[in-house]
């Protein structure tokens, strides 16, 4: 009986122990192991470290987007063309020839001052001489053709024109005087650049001739011809004043004669 009751303590004992076992195994519910532990506490630092990346991204952009633009400081900028700015079309002179009919200065217009370009014009703004023994008149070119001062040359018009000329009194070496013409080229909108071409070529041709020179004309030919019209003038009007007066007082003497 005794032997019998110790068999079965024995068999309860292991049941029991048996249970423990199986009760603190990889099988139960409530036990973690390490590893899950460990890969859980890395996956939420992961999970944070991620978190903090997106604040700071979207961080920066919102910044990059509000900042403004900077500029850059370096390199050299191209300096723009003047408002109003306008290429010269002056022209200082003109290759001409001179001649004179006592104070009428004829002038012919040569090499590329005869050849206007069309479309364009040439406008004769001014006439000097050097030295000044000659100056421009207020007469002495009446139906000798076009005035030079003021008169536009075209592709089309003549190639001469006159200057009234009197004498100034100053001294000229050998009485000759050195005339030149200034002029301005009259350009379309849309041709400057032809229009500088037209230029160039007028100073190329003044270079390459000799200086047009003139005769100082003689001062007693302006007051001789005044003479010579109040002399003529007078003369007529004495002859006319003579005659009607003779005629007047042959007439009254004869009236007389036959009343008596």
């Amino acid at each position: 009986m005794p032997r019998r009751l110790n068999i079965v303590l024995l068999a309860v004992l292991s049941a029991a122990a048996l249970a423990l076992v199986s009760g603190c195994g990889p099988g139960s519910s409530g036990a973690q192991s390490p590893v899950a532990a460990t890969n859980g506490i890395d996956g939420a630092a992961a999970s944070s470290d991620a978190s903090s990346g997106a604040d700071a991204g979207s961080s920066s952009s919102t910044d990059s987007d509000s900042a403004p633009p900077t500029e850059d400081a370096g390199g050299t900028e191209a300096a723009g063309p003047t408002q109003g700015s306008k290429p010269s079309l002056e022209v200082a002179g003109l290759p001409i020839g001179v001649n004179s009919d006592e104070n009428c200065m004829v002038v012919r217009l040569l090499s590329a001052a005869s050849e206007v370009p069309s479309g364009m014009g040439l406008r004769i703004t001014g006439v000097s001489f050097t030295p000044q023994a000659i100056t421009v008149g207020s007469s002495g070119c009446s139906g000798h053709g076009n005035a030079c001062l003021g008169l536009t040359l075209t592709e089309t018009s003549t190639d001469e024109c006159v200057v009234p000329i009197e004498a100034t009194g100053e001294n000229a070496p050998d009485g000759q005087v050195t005339v030149s013409l200034q002029a301005t080229v009259v350009c379309p909108p849309d041709r400057t650049d032809a229009c500088l071409g037209y230029v160039q070529r007028l100073q190329d041709d003044l270079r390459n001739q000799s200086p047009a020179t003139v005769s100082v004309p003689d001062s007693s030919s302006a007051s001789s011809s005044g003479s010579s019209s109040d002399s003529s003038s007078g003369s007529s009007s004495d002859s006319s004043s003579d005659s009607s007066s003779d005629s007047s007082s042959d007439s009254s003497s004869g009236s007389s004669s036959s009343g008596s």
